[in-house]
């Protein structure tokens, strides 16, 4: 499904929603100098077009990136792929195609965590699969964690072709030494002999150069012995290595240590680079902000001590650092006091019930030790209970009982690695099965329709585990208490970047202090390449500042200063500022200054902006200030979808913190936002009419009801309904600016238009056949007047006609059935060539492609009324 207003256009698959649908920005391999020669760079739909819509592009895109696979509720969803995974893959496919030596055929892929690198890789296995001569490659898939290769191997079970997966070295080495083209998945762990960990001799296993190796998270072990036997067991083999994280700098020190060789110096140049910044801006992950809030009162002990570690020992490698913090104990203690995790979980529980539940996200919390993490489940449960208490000793509105129940169903858990003589408070949160439960519950909305599809658990606390190959959209806040450098940190926070309806951004939330040393954090790495990781939450206000900004220069161009013509409003509105947030007369231009389209689509752009930022920031206090804009500025959005009757004017994407805020303000002015519009049939409609002050805005509103109610009506009729649209449009333009003759004219056309159709020809049904009449009397005579034999003819084909259909399509699903649909344009034809109408054979497709859709739409009405 491909979207698109004015030069932009998405794309998503049927199904998808708002936030599915994005720009495919790169039409690779096609340059832009194919695109636009004059040197214009091409706008967005013509990325589209030329990068997606050539036809041979298109089925290719059809047969090679596009699967089907489960999401986290167990409904099956199509998945197509995006521009950069295509890219890299048809950058791979150039390569292997190549006449290299297969060491330079390979390099390293670089798509940032959550844009896609499982699927990318299956991509790539099933173009493969459909050339001549890249499929007689053997393809080899090694990861590092066994949660990684879990997630490896349900993504690649959707390239169509069986996986075998090592679960022995013995295994690996059979599965390898065959020249059989199939998929292998293996963990780097097991390219080793069986208990001898140090073994730096490793056997040939295959010499054949039609073996491509795809590394995922490449960046950890290949420059290790485990690396140096996957060259020894296969030499001759093409090396891929994924990542999602940037390479190191070349000459980046780590512990005090120049790092080994890089990323790139192992496998080669980058084939292909997704960075985080590119992935934001073009919605594939959402931004990260970053929310420091430890505290020296509260964690003085442990933050201090650290950094003075830190700074004592720097000169030392991590491997010395690790063996002075076992023998002396440092930090660790620290982190797992009690008092203190007492305190930190409080602040955890009172973050996540002002910030996160009201949208209907979950958590993360990332701690020190297996034993912080027991001792942070007991603190958190003990302060979801107090909180729980509070409000019910306070829970006196509708609001706050709503929201006493979903506290009350809000639980905790904790996901930890086990060992074999674990002591019993470890047992219960150990185990592998139980880990997949707690998984599955956590990945399901809060809320949802269905009871079933819905869960509590809400805060998971881990050490290790579920910070690196875990998807859950649903997450939207990682509250760390633990050392996070480097690969590591940008792997943990990725963990929130994933999007979902109603997610505007992730959030981290630091208690450890990553904050103080977050440039050495991330030092090893070009500026470039971290760029937009995170922001902290303080460098949002002057964006929320200006998108505020925007939108009242937007409205500035709406003449808001003007006087008001009618003597009632100037003496209404004297000596008041007229503003977008001042007043009634105020607010009822802005909705008028909206009346074009384009205009309320570049509104609803700038909006929905200043909205999410809203929504982002509360509730800091810095957001205050923004809350009301916020609400009058909703409000007005909300009259002027009523009044336009367009759908696009909606909030979706905005947060519901913020919608909640424009719902109640919106209440309170008298609008249910329930309630669709009062329409021009409802005796309610005078009513209505009656709230507005000016005439002009009366006239407005009847003429857009108006405008509606034949726009729902039109299908059903089109020849009537489109005479009425251009005596509504002459109306308009006859009485443009005299608002007061206006209201009077349109409440005349109001009552004709509500009486609908009454002109009948030789008693034809006003509802079933007078349509059909109208629409053959247009094609065949235009707007000539008919004399009363031709009007006997056109009303006797008509009945025919009209006869001939409702017995068709009484069949069973016939609107479904190509062949069914085809007879019954055959039969329509031969009736119009009987009738002897004039000129009718020429102009026999154009009728019969109209009565078809006409027929369709009116399906309904055939199958329960009787034409006599």
């Amino acid at each position: 499904m491909i979207a698109t207003s004015r030069e932009t256009a998405k794309v998503s698959t049927i199904g998808g929603r708002e936030e599915h649908y994005l720009e495919w920005k790169d039409p690779y391999p096609t340059p832009f100098s194919a695109i636009n020669p004059d040197g214009q760079p091409p706008d967005s739909q013509q990325r589209l077009i030329h990068g997606m819509l050539a036809p041979a592009r298109l089925l290719e895109i059809l047969r090679n990136f596009t699967v089907f696979r489960e999401n986290d509720q167990g409904k099956k969803i199509k998945i197509v792929a995006r521009y950069q995974q295509y890219r890299a893959v048809q950058k791979i496919l150039a390569r292997l195609r190549s006449d290299q030596d297969p060491r330079e055929k390979g390099g390293v892929v670089w798509h940032t965590q959550g844009s896609g690198k499982s699927l990318t890789m299956v991509f790539l296995i099933r173009a493969m699969r459909k050339d001549p001569v890249l499929k007689k490659y053997k393809v080899v898939l090694i990861t590092d964690r066994t949660d990684l290769e879990r997630q490896l191997e349900e993504t690649a079970a959707t390239a169509d072709e069986q996986v075998y997966t090592a679960g022995s070295i013995e295994e690996l080495k059979a599965l390898l030494q065959t020249d059989t083209s199939n998929v292998v998945m293996g963990m780097m762990q097991k390219f080793q002999e069986k208990g001898k960990k140090r073994v730096r001799k490793f056997p040939i296993l295959n010499r054949s150069d039609k073996i491509l190796l795809l590394i995922d998270e490449a960046h950890r072990t290949q420059a290790s012995v485990l690396g140096a036997n996957v060259e020894q067991a296969l030499p001759n083999c093409t090396r891929i290595a994924f990542t999602g994280t940037p390479i190191m700098k070349p000459k980046a020190v780590r512990g005090g240590q120049r790092r080994r060789r890089t990323t790139t110096g192992i496998f080669g140049e980058y084939i292909d680079k997704y960075t985080i910044r590119e992935s934001i801006e073009d919605g594939s992950t959402l931004q990260i902000i970053y929310e420091g809030r430890t505290s020296r009162d509260a964690v003085r002990d442990g933050r201090a001590l650290d950094d003075l570690f830190e700074d004592m020992f720097k000169e030392h490698t991590e491997e010395e650092k690790e063996a002075i913090r076992k023998k002396y104990g440092t930090y660790r203690r620290v982190l797992e006091a009690p008092r203190r995790i007492e305190k930190i979980a409080a602040d955890i529980i009172d973050h996540y019930r002002t910030n996160i539940l009201p949208n209907g996200f979950k958590a993360q919390v990332v701690v020190a030790s297996r034993l912080a993490a027991v001792r942070y489940k007991e603190a958190l449960d003990r302060a979801l209970a107090d909180a729980i208490a509070d409000l019910e000793a306070d829970a006196g509105s509708l609001d706050d009982r709503e929201d006493l129940e979903t506290l009350m169903r809000i639980e905790t858990d904790v996901i930890i690695s086990g060992s074999q003589n674990d002591e019993e408070i470890y047992k219960p949160y150990t185990n592998p099965q139980k880990h997949e439960a707690r998984i599955a519950r956590f990945k399901k909305p809060l809320d949802a329709d269905d009871p079933e599809k819905q869960d509590g658990l809400a805060l998971l606390i881990v050490v290790d585990m579920l910070i690196t190959g875990f998807d859950a959209p649903i997450e939207q806040v990682m509250y760390i208490d633990k050392r996070l450098v480097e690969h590591s940190l940008l792997q943990a926070i990725a963990r929130v970047n994933r999007p979902a309806s109603g997610k505007n951004c992730g959030y981290v939330v630091d208690y450890y202090g990553i904050g103080h040393h977050l440039k050495e954090a991330l030092g090893v790495f070009a500026d470039e390449d971290v760029e937009g990781a995170f922001d902290q939450l303080g460098d949002e206000i002057p964006k929320m500042r200006e998108a505020y900004t925007r939108l009242l220069q937007f409205f500035a161009a709406a003449d808001l200063n003007a006087v008001p013509e009618s003597a009632a409003e100037s003496s209404s509105y004297a000596g008041r500022p007229l503003d977008p947030l001042g007043n009634e007369y105020a607010i009822n231009e802005c909705v008028e200054y909206l009346a074009d389209e384009e205009k309320r689509a570049e509104f609803l752009v700038l909006y929905k902006s200043f909205a999410r930022k809203v929504d982002m920031i509360l509730p800091d206090r810095r957001a205050l200030d923004y809350v009301h804009p916020v609400k009058v500025i909703g409000f007005i959005n909300t009259l002027a979808e009523r009044r336009y009757r367009d759908r696009t004017l909606n909030l979706a994407g905005c947060g519901e913190k913020v919608r909640a805020l424009i719902d109640d303000y919106v209440f309170s002015q008298g609008i249910d936002p329930k309630v669709p519009p009062v329409s021009i049939t409802s005796d309610d409609f005078e009513k209505s009419l009656s709230s507005h002050r000016s005439n002009k805005a009366k006239a407005s509103e009847m003429a857009h009801a108006i405008r509606y109610h034949i726009s729902q009506r039109y299908d059903y009729d089109p020849e009537f309904y489109q005479t009425l649209s251009e005596r509504l449009n002459d109306l308009l333009t006859a009485h443009e600016e005299d608002w007061d003759l206006l209201v009077e004219e349109l409440r005349k056309f109001l009552e004709e238009v509500r009486e609908g159709r009454q002109d009948v020809e030789h008693g034809l049904d006003p509802v079933i056949e007078m349509p059909f009449y109208d629409i053959l009397v247009k094609e065949v005579y235009g707007s000539k007047d008919l004399s009363e034999r031709e009007r006997e003819m056109a009303a006797g084909t008509t009945k025919d006609i009209v006869s001939m259909i409702q017995r068709e399509i009484r069949k069973v699903d016939f609107w479904k059935k190509a062949t069914e649909k085809q007879l019954l344009r055959r039969y329509i034809k031969e009736i119009l060539l009987e009738s002897r109408l004039p000129e009718i054979l020429q102009k026999r497709n154009a009728i019969t492609d109209r009565f078809i859709r006409l027929a369709e739409h009116l399906d309904a009405e055939f199958k329960h009324r009787v034409i006599l």
